[in-house]
């Protein structure tokens, strides 16, 4: 069994499984799926022009106890950064960034709510898994188990204990397949504090709470993929720092 929420950042959320918040009985639009256009040929053959995934319209059906809950939820609904979080067991928790567009209520007996709650995918699935320095060391690394069915990304965090004219995020792959890198060119002082973000719609390098732009190493590609690997770590080259790492696996489908 699956169980649904509404969810937003910090663990404040909306579980669609009590009458008080809103029971899901049903959910549709799900999954993933391309759109796809083709070329036609001779004797009646096709060949492929373009494949892209498609975008859900999802749509959660619920009841609740009162109109009072439906209103709490709709607000909760339509407020930025709002997910949808899949409790699936042993298998773990899923999320998917969505955007709310609109409700169709009915009074049903005894004065409860019965909606449907509809919502555009802003992403597929995905889970996330965070590391932390417990203090300073040498260039942190933290190596990640990859998974997932697409190419992950990561938000970073550090903080360095020392000048250093420049700073590298890389995934490395194996014993030492770089995969993608970041390099920043600096001069950094122990005073800054760098904040990165590959996660689509969501990509920043600061430096404290300035855009980095006049420290990005054109040559890099600055918001890379972290394709699939048996084994994936992740190293920030900046001398002593501590440091915050947070890996972003992207799914197909949910278990």
């Amino acid at each position: 069994m699956i169980i649904v929420s509404l969810y937003r950042t910090f663990q404040s959320f909306i579980k669609l499984h009590t009458l008080e918040d809103g029971f899901a009985t049903s959910r549709s639009g799900e999954g993933w799926g391309y759109s796809a256009s083709y070329i036609p040929t001779a004797n009646g053959m096709f060949f492929v022009d373009e494949r892209k995934p498609a975008q859900n319209q999802i749509s959660l059906t619920c009841e609740f106890e009162d109109r009072a809950g439906y209103a709490a939820a709709v607000r909760y609904a339509d407020e930025a950064d709002t997910m949808l979080e899949y409790d699936c067991g042993a298998a773990g928790k899923f999320y998917r960034k969505v955007r709310y567009l609109k409700a169709t209520p009915k009074t049903m007996k005894l004065g409860r709510i019965r909606a449907t709650l509809v919502f555009d995918a802003l992403s597929p699935y995905f889970q996330s898994e965070t590391w932390a320095t417990p203090e300073a060391v040498e260039n942190p690394s933290h190596t990640f188990d990859a998974g997932g069915d697409l190419p992950g990304r990561l938000e970073v965090l550090f903080f360095p204990y020392t000048a250093n004219n420049s700073v590298t995020i890389a995934a490395i792959g194996g014993v030492s397949d770089v995969l993608g890198s970041c390099t920043l060119t600096g001069p950094f002082t122990s005073a800054d504090v760098i904040k990165y973000s590959s996660v689509p719609g969501n990509c920043y390098i600061l430096v404290g709470d300035t855009p980095a732009t006049d420290n990005i190493d054109i040559t890099n590609d600055n918001y890379f993929d972290v394709p699939r690997a048996a084994n994936l770590t992740i190293r920030i080259t900046s001398g002593q720092a501590e440091a915050t790492i947070t890996y972003f696996k992207f799914f197909k489908e949910i278990p």
